[in-house]
Formats: C-alpha cells, structure tokens, sequence
C-alpha cells in the first residue's frame, strides 16, 4: 500500500460522481473508535475538537464526497458535513470517513466520506440530480 494513501474498505460506488466544488462545513463528532491516521510522516491530527471547518468539495455524489482539508481525519470517524449548494437548499448528513489521502506537500490533504443516515438519502439524491441537470446546461462550470 501507498504510504501516503489510508484506505477504509472495499471500492463499492453506486450513485454518479459529479466533478463540483460544492461549500460545505464539517465537525467530527465521534472519532474515539477511529483508527488515527498518520499518512504523512511530518503531519499529525489536530488535536482537540475539530469543529465547524470550512472547505468545499473535489466531487460529490448521492453515496459520499471528496473533500479538500488541511487536517488530516482519522478513518471511521464520523461527521456531521453541511453542504452549501448554490441554488439549493443547505443539506445536512452524517458520514463516515472512508479514506485519507496526501494531496500535496502544501499540507493539504483529500479525504472520502459516506453517507450513512438513510434518512437524508432521498435529499441527497434529489441533490446530486440537481447538479448533473444544472452541470448538463451549463457550458461552463458553475460550481
């Protein structure tokens, strides 16, 4: 395995990944049963809570996303993700994080979470068929 890559699981994707740059705010909210990643030899987690930070989608589909963070989370922690898509309606949902990747030596790091509360899953799909729509009319990128 790739040093600088932590996976969790088996590649098990189902819904269609869009390519978006979708705000969203996340907090880690149960990380004690997490295994604690180290996928940078001169980068730690942070200490402490992690709450209430800011960044955006690389990707998203109904089943999870690919977000962009400079800390690194460990694997299985969960977290509450709030997704501030233009044109519709804030999303809330928890996730599991699934895998921890470098992305550069800038200390910035990609990070895949799944979805995993079935209760927000017809918003989310209703969501993701509200990017692919908007991504299939536009001739540019809108996100």
């Amino acid at each position: 395995m790739d040093k600088g890559n932590l996976y969790l699981g088996v590649e098990r994707r189902s819904e269609q990944r869009l390519d978006v740059r979708i705000p969203l705010e996340y907090t880690v909210l149960d990380s004690k049963n997490a295994k604690v990643c180290s996928n940078a030899s001169e980068s730690k987690p942070g200490s402490g809570d992690i709450s209430g930070v800011n960044t955006e989608t690389e990707n998203f589909s109904a089943g999870g996303l690919l977000m962009i963070t400079t800390r690194i989370l460990p694997l299985g922690a969960v977290i509450r993700v709030k997704l501030f898509p233009p044109g519709f309606d804030q999303v809330n949902a928890l996730a599991k994080v699934i895998r921890v990747e470098k992305r550069d030596n800038a200390g910035f790091f990609y990070v895949a979470v799944q979805f995993i509360e079935e209760e927000v899953r017809k918003e989310l799909h209703e969501l993701s068929k509200y990017i692919a729509r908007e991504l299939d009319g536009a001739e540019e990128e809108i996100y």
